[in-house]
């Protein structure tokens, strides 16, 4: 069985990479963005099994991103 494939959305990298260690030691396949453009191309890439989505990042925040995942017949399972 594939591990749970989850994709983490997250503009600064300690608290990225802090959520990606502590999952890790949950063997699970974690997968990181910067922002939410580059993870909106990255589930569109594979789509994850969970994404956890930061809500305040510049550009594109996660509200906004979350509305382009709801709407992306692709994503909506997500």
């Amino acid at each position: 069985m594939d591990p749970t494939s989850i994709l983490v959305i997250e503009d600064d990298e300690i608290v990225a990479r802090t959520i990606e260690r502590c999952l890790r030691g949950g063997e699970f396949r974690v997968r990181l963005a910067n922002s939410g453009v580059e993870g909106l191309r990255a589930a569109r890439r594979e789509v994850p099994n969970l994404v956890i989505l930061d809500v305040m990042m510049p550009g594109m925040d996660g509200y906004a991103v979350c509305r382009e995942m709801r709407s992306d017949p692709v994503l909506t399972e997500v």
